[in-house]
């Protein structure tokens, strides 16, 4: 069918295709790992707009909503619920496997911090520390009649952008000088400057979506592209390979731009493509969060049958990887008690 519905094309069914990118970019991100080769760290730098992608949409969201102390609180809340329930589960199974009740708490820090088993967590306790920060900006710009809302403007965006410049600028210098790189030194969830610039860019694209138009053209798809391809030359020169090296990196920051505004505004005329996003969006919080522990388990039979870890069996690990987790999810989403582990 060419004319779709407009049930089909709504502002919720481009958020559920956000979220379904996002959380596919993910899982290349964490099953294609950054060796065997320059074709592999390429698709696996393709991952790296993932992370930006889910800030960008968080803010995006929250841009529309009333920043107060109540409706923070209630977020938060639920954020730490989940990784609460997380760690506490994981962390006695662990505990037990290891015959070391210490673990447990290693384990549910590791959920906070991004490390143990539950180190992707580590995306959720920076969301917090952003909704903490954000409320305690707005109330002091509301003393002064004004709301975070509204200063999210393009001088401040481009501050931001200058700001990841300075910071990307400033890990090259200390890795070309044999020195730690910044995200060496600061832990996942305490990058502010990094995870909040791309959650207030996400508050202005939906501050000026009127003026985007997401059309999938020509031009974004080859900026997009140059963008990626930059990303994989520099890392291949300076052999630095790991993805969260380069969020502060000017491409990342530009292609995940262009991926976010195409996709909130985009005009794709196809039932099949919005009823797919449409049903893989429930399951993205499923699919983030048991995505490394089906991982872990088709390693080990790739391991066990003698299967050699190419770029292209790593794809097609990627493909099961992404349908397994959500089919999971699905099942699980029809208990009352088990939803609880793969929704917030």
């Amino acid at each position: 069918m060419n004319n779709i519905s407009n049930s089909l094309t709504s502002k919720s069914d481009r958020i559920n295709l956000v979220k379904s990118i996002a959380s596919l970019m993910v899982v290349i991100l964490h099953v294609i790992e950054n060796g065997d080769g320059a074709v592999q760290l390429c698709f696996y730098l393709l991952g790296s707009f993932g992370i930006p992608l889910f800030f960008m949409l968080n803010g995006y969201l929250l841009y529309s909503r009333d920043i107060t102390f109540d409706y923070i609180k209630k977020k938060v809340i639920r954020i730490l619920r989940f990784v609460i329930l997380w760690g506490i589960s994981v962390g006695v199974i662990e505990s037990i496997i290891n015959h070391d009740a210490l673990y447990f708490l290693k384990v549910c820090i590791g959920a906070f911090i991004g490390k143990s088993d539950l180190f992707h967590l580590w995306f959720l306790s920076a969301l917090v520390i952003i909704y903490v920060f954000s409320l305690i900006i707005n109330i002091l710009l509301k003393n002064k009649g004004y709301s975070i809302q509204k200063i999210i403007t393009k001088p401040v965006i481009s501050g931001l952008i200058l700001l990841l410049f300075i910071i990307f600028f400033v890990d090259i210098i200390l890795t070309i000088n044999g020195l730690p790189e910044i995200r060496e030194i600061v832990p996942a969830p305490l990058r502010l400057c990094t995870n909040g610039s791309y959650f207030f860019i996400g508050m202005y694209i939906k501050k000026n979506e009127k003026l985007n138009v997401g059309i999938w053209g020509k031009i974004d798809i080859l900026v997009f592209v140059i963008c990626w391809l930059c990303v994989c030359m520099l890392a291949i020169k300076l052999h630095i390979v790991w993805a969260s090296s380069y969020y502060d990196f000017i491409p990342v920051v530009f292609g995940s731009v262009i991926l976010m505004k195409n996709m909130v505004n985009c005009s794709i005329h196809n039932d099949m493509f919005w009823n797919i996003a449409k049903r893989i969006a429930p399951t993205t919080t499923g699919i983030w969060i048991l995505h490394p522990f089906i991982y872990k388990i088709a390693n080990k039979c790739l391991i066990y049958f003698g299967l050699k870890q190419n770029i292209g069996i790593r794809i097609i690990e990627v493909v099961f990887i992404y349908g397994i987790c959500s089919i999971i999810t699905v099942v699980l989403l029809k208990n009352r008690i088990l939803r609880k582990y793969v929704s917030m």
